[in-house]
């Protein structure tokens, strides 16, 4: 018996079986009892076991839990709304309503002039190319 208790109890604590739906405190609550001194002494009736059992308030917290809380939501969702998942193939509308915005903005932007710039028109030395690189 005590053998099978501690067995449950290993059980509980390095699997923790999954529970389908919200967390769920069944693996913490199962521990709780095949660990509890009257229950290996076999002092808890069945029918008792509920009075002598401690469930605890709340679950502990896995990579399962996480993952649905927190990763797939925003997986889903996006990190802003309307950012989420787009059904349709890509390239989507909305990809390509992006790069149109894109090609747009960019195409009425000035390049900005950099020393590299100036070495290639002629108008920089070699030196001060270089010298430029270095303070990067």
């Amino acid at each position: 018996w005590e053998e099978m208790c501690d067995r449950a109890a290993e059980y509980f604590t390095m699997r923790k079986p999954m529970v389908m739906g919200s967390s769920s405190t069944y693996a913490q609550t199962m521990y709780n009892l095949f660990t509890s001194p009257e229950f290996r002494a076999g002092k808890t009736a069945s029918n008792e076991t509920f009075k002598a059992l401690n469930i605890p308030e709340h679950p502990s917290r896995g990579i399962a839990n996480v993952l649905q809380d927190q990763v797939a939501p925003v997986m889903v969702k996006g990190y802003r709304p309307g950012e989420g998942i787009d059904a349709d193939r890509f390239p989507t509308e909305r990809v390509m309503d992006n790069m149109q915005k894109l090609h747009e903005d960019l195409s009425q932007t000035a390049a900005r002039s950099t020393t590299f710039t100036k070495f290639a028109r002629g108008e920089a030395s070699y030196e001060e190319y270089m010298k430029d690189l270095r303070t990067q």
